[in-house]
């Protein structure tokens, strides 16, 4: 299934940090010029997530060091999703790390009764969204692979 990226044809080119692929993150980015819509001391990573009803996205890596990071799922037309009744985006202070001190967040559309999961609200596809501010050194790739919800459990 191909997304589309809200702004396509005749709007400039999609910035290289925005994945077109699904479940597959390009290394993090900036805003190149002032043209862009986003903040210039931030890099943003994004890809668009397809996923089957018994299925998650699984991402992990590093943080960098940065004074803020987060995570949030956007409908295909860069709209958040409905954060006021469902967990649809953590931040640093809500990830759940591994013992390697790698996170872990798992994308999915129920409950896969494991820490650091999100809502997809049922949704079969959408845009995973990140942002790291104030970012020193170089900032990592989220790795994400699909899976089978019952190999969580």
């Amino acid at each position: 299934m191909q997304m589309s990226i809200a702004g396509g044809a005749g709007k400039g080119p999609r910035p290289a940090w925005f994945s077109t692929t699904p479940n597959v993150f390009t290394a993090p980015g900036q805003w190149q010029s002032e043209s862009g819509y986003g903040n210039m001391h931030a890099h943003y990573c994004a890809a668009p997530f397809v996923l089957g009803p018994e299925q998650a996205l699984v991402i992990e890596g590093e943080l960098p060091d940065c004074r803020f990071a987060n995570v949030m799922l956007w409908n295909r037309y860069m709209q958040t999703l409905d954060y006021t009744r469902r967990q649809i985006s953590l931040n640093r202070a809500q990830m759940h790390f591994l013992p390697d001190g790698r996170y872990r967040v798992v994308v999915a559309g129920r409950d896969p009764g494991v820490p650091g999961w999100i809502d997809t609200e049922g949704r079969a596809s959408g845009l995973v969204y990140w942002r790291f501010l104030l970012a020193r050194g170089a900032v990592p790739t989220p790795v994400g692979r699909v899976v089978s919800l019952t190999e969580l459990a």
